[in-house]
């Protein structure tokens, strides 16, 4: 980053260079210049969406026209006492954190907002939403701007077919029905995922593979897993 102080300095005639008045007055000036430039790689970052959070990330929300929404959890993720049909999760252990529910309070529908992580999904997916126009181009970029990997999207009569590159849970699914673009008249026909760009298709196209070989198994792409509510 430039030194706006040196840099005003090194600009001066040499008969002003030793006045202590003048170089005063430069400093005075030029440091809130320097003060300045100091904060802007902060202000970006902070603004940027990738980086933004919490009050920054709304903001953000008011430009899309997308305000942070009240989140609808999976019940098999939240904490409960009971579990009747293996709904819900229990206590976490000590060696293993990542076992158990989360806590969702009393109230669940008016003190749980979308985490900055899911909200920033789906402000991707508004910000593609806004500005799509349905074109194949946009449907294929949708994923990769949204989810941040490669996708398979398969064209039929009246439908897509939509293959994606890692795992998604259920409110990302719903944000996909909702925001995915896709001309008047068509549906989303099959979503499923992979958890890798190598997912099992016919069309023989760099983002899948086809059948394995039996004397070489690690040939061929990997079935994904097929999401049905």
């Amino acid at each position: 980053m430039t030194d706006r102080v040196k840099q005003a300095n090194d600009l001066l005639i040499e008969q002003y260079k030793k006045s202590v008045n003048l170089l005063g007055l430069i400093g005075a000036i030029t440091g809130q210049l320097q003060a300045v430039d100091d904060q802007v790689p902060k202000l970006l970052n902070e603004r940027g969406l990738d980086t933004a959070q919490g009050a920054n990330l709304d903001v953000i929300g008011k430009i899309v026209v997308l305000d942070r929404p009240f989140t609808d959890p999976d019940p098999e993720d939240i904490f409960t006492f009971e579990n009747p049909g293996d709904i819900g999760k229990g206590y976490t252990d000590i060696d293993g954190t990542q076992v158990g529910g989360y806590w969702i309070g009393l109230d669940p529908i008016d003190n749980q907002k979308y985490n900055d992580v899911l909200y920033r999904f789906i402000l991707r997916a508004k910000i593609i939403y806004n500005t799509t126009r349905a074109t194949l181009f946009d449907m294929i970029n949708y994923v990769q701007f949204v989810f941040g990997v490669e996708s398979v999207i398969i064209e039929r009569v009246g439908a897509i077919d939509i293959n994606i590159a890692r795992p998604i849970g259920r409110q990302e699914r719903q944000i996909i029905e909702k925001t995915f673009p896709r001309a008047a008249g068509i549906r989303i026909g099959y979503l499923s995922y992979s958890n890798g760009p190598g997912a099992f298709g016919f069309t023989g196209n760099d983002s899948n593979g086809g059948f394995g070989d039996l004397d070489h198994p690690e040939v061929g792409g990997e079935f994904s897993s097929l999401i049905i509510d």
